[in-house]
């Protein structure tokens, strides 16, 4: 991140009232990035690579159900594709 790395992010996040109440899922390539997450204080975390079903499946779950159906509308071969989430061969 051009400005700040992720625990600069998160910090600034959890001192701003509005903005501690987003969940935050790690995405990390280390080794264990279940203490990544703990460090953080993620909600949850993801391993790096994963593909775009994994991801949507674990942000539904941070969804208030009323935007749920948002996610499940677009059908895989719709949704775009981000540099950063690479789908598994």
């Amino acid at each position: 991140m051009p400005v700040m790395n992720g625990f600069e992010f998160r910090q600034a996040q959890l001192a701003d009232r509005d903005l501690a109440r987003i969940p935050l899922i790690a995405y990390s390539g280390v080794t264990d990035p279940s203490e990544t997450a703990q460090h953080l204080h993620a909600d949850s975390y993801v391993h790096k690579p994963t593909d775009m079903e994994q991801m949507a499946a674990l942000v539904r779950q941070f969804l208030p159900e009323a935007h749920r159906s948002r996610i499940n509308a677009v059908a895989p071969s719709e949704r775009p594709r981000s540099g950063l989430l690479r789908e598994n061969p």
